[in-house]
């Protein structure tokens, strides 16, 4: 499943594409950054918007 999230992530606020997204659940607040991530197997990944976006294009075209 892909995602988009502004909440904070307990491994710090700079974007890690590749890293696992770990939600910090004491800091439910929007945030300014914006998170895009994969999660297979409840195993959360952010990815980037480039890819995140490259995926659902695939998606659409897969499905139409």
């Amino acid at each position: 499943m892909l995602f988009v999230t502004s909440q904070a992530k307990k491994n710090g606020r700079k974007s890690k594409i590749g890293e696992e997204f770990i939600f910090d659940e004491e800091d439910n607040e929007v945030g300014k950054e914006v998170y895009f991530c994969d999660d297979k197997a409840g195993k959360k990944t952010e990815i980037g918007s480039e890819a995140l976006l490259t995926r659902l294009k695939i998606h659409k075209q897969k499905n139409y």
